[in-house]
């Protein structure tokens, strides 16, 4: 028996008039959504030149790690994770939103945006001018900060003690009762509960998705698999990715397959966009 999967089983009709950027448009136009979800990832970033914390550039002042996002790192030298922290703080003047940032912000100021979600954590949408009720930061961002004991600091009081040096954020330690973590999840801390607690009314609401600038990692990618059956999806990239597994042996293969993931090229594909785009 074949282990093929049938990524349409319903025989749905077409849901744009073409799968491309002109039905595409013509959707936005005529049925004007009001509920669209963004996701986001390091792509956006990378255009806009903030560095990765696990980029060689900023791991190579820690060696023997390959990320600055280390729980273990940061307790004991809690200085290379604020370094990182000061170089792509959303101030808006070293790193400046790209254009896509700004179409974020478009939909939003047009009534059309839910919510964005957003593998980065540089706030560069926030800067942009997207509301920060409309984000949801996967893995933290920096417009929060508390102790490792869970007590909130305003963030730019860290902001500020990290510009002044070791002295002051030592102070900020003493005078907050413990080390002030930014609002970032460190490696193995898994997802933010914003993120558990909006996805499954977001998706539902959904009634038009567009991913940019995503490898569609787990458990980021999940949201693909749980919008509308009629909900158009469109994924902005320059490869594909999140890609319906043809057969159950790549179903949980992760990388370039995704269950419930998009089907561009299948027989009965009838509501997936890929518009390929670095």
């Amino acid at each position: 028996a074949s282990d093929a999967l049938d990524p349409n089983p319903c025989d749905d009709p077409l849901v744009l008039d073409s799968l491309d950027l002109p039905g595409l448009v013509k959707f936005l136009r005529e049925t004007k959504p009001t509920n669209v979800l963004c996701m986001v990832g390091q792509g956006l970033s990378e255009l806009a030149g903030v560095p990765g914390p696990r980029s060689k550039a900023v791991t190579a002042s820690v060696p023997g790690h390959t990320s600055v996002l280390d729980n273990g790192l940061f307790r004991q030298s809690p200085e290379h994770l604020y370094e990182y922290c000061k170089e792509i703080w959303p101030t808006g003047e070293k790193y400046k939103p790209t254009a896509a940032h700004h179409f974020l912000t478009l939909l939003h100021e047009k009534g059309m945006l839910r919510r964005v979600y957003t593998e980065n954590l540089d706030s560069l949408e926030a800067v942009a001018g997207v509301p920060e009720e409309k984000i949801v930061a996967v893995h933290g961002n920096l417009s929060r900060a508390q102790t490792l004991s869970g007590v909130d600091v305003p963030p730019n009081l860290l902001y500020e003690a990290i510009c002044k040096g070791p002295e002051a954020w030592k102070d900020l330690q003493e005078q907050r009762g413990g080390l002030v973590r930014p609002g970032i999840m460190f490696d193995g801390e898994g997802i933010t509960g914003r993120f558990r607690d909006l996805r499954n009314d977001d998706c539902r609401a959904c009634d038009l998705l567009i991913v940019m600038g995503t490898k569609l990692t787990s458990p980021f990618n999940m949201l693909v698999g749980r919008v509308p059956r009629l909900c158009p999806r469109v994924l902005i990239s320059a490869e594909p990715v999140g890609l319906f597994p043809p057969t159950l042996r790549d179903q949980n293969s992760g990388g370039l397959f995704l269950k419930g993931g998009f089907t561009f090229a299948a027989p009965k594909a009838y509501r997936d966009v890929l518009i390929q785009e670095e």
